[in-house]
């Protein structure tokens, strides 16, 4: 049995709103500084649910977008850090402190 763990077109749409977003509210160094005065960003939930991040599990009868944990999964994945898309893998983000490639340390 194998398994695909290839990003669609769907959902190469939605982590390029992540990123849009992150770049726009969250840049890398707003986060360091975040994180560094342990600032949560609840200021940013507005805007959030405005790009329709906070919609994406919630089913359509409710109000929101119905998408499974496929799609949710690695949006959120890439939210803190930003992960690079040139090779196409989610996982490979940055850590929010270093800004380092993402360790099991970070």
């Amino acid at each position: 049995m194998s398994f695909d763990f290839s990003i669609g077109e769907e959902q190469r749409g939605f982590l390029d709103t992540v990123d849009r977003f992150m770049a726009r509210h969250l840049p890398p160094e707003e986060i360091r500084r975040r994180d560094g005065a342990h600032v949560p960003p609840y200021d940013k939930l507005p805007a959030m649910g405005e790009a329709g991040l906070l919609a994406l599990p919630i089913p359509v009868a409710h109000g929101g977008m119905g998408r499974d944990w496929r799609d949710v999964g690695p949006t959120l994945r890439n939210c803190p850090g930003r992960a690079p898309r040139d090779c196409g893998n989610p996982r490979h983000g940055r850590c929010a402190r270093s800004g380092r490639a993402r360790t099991r340390s970070c």
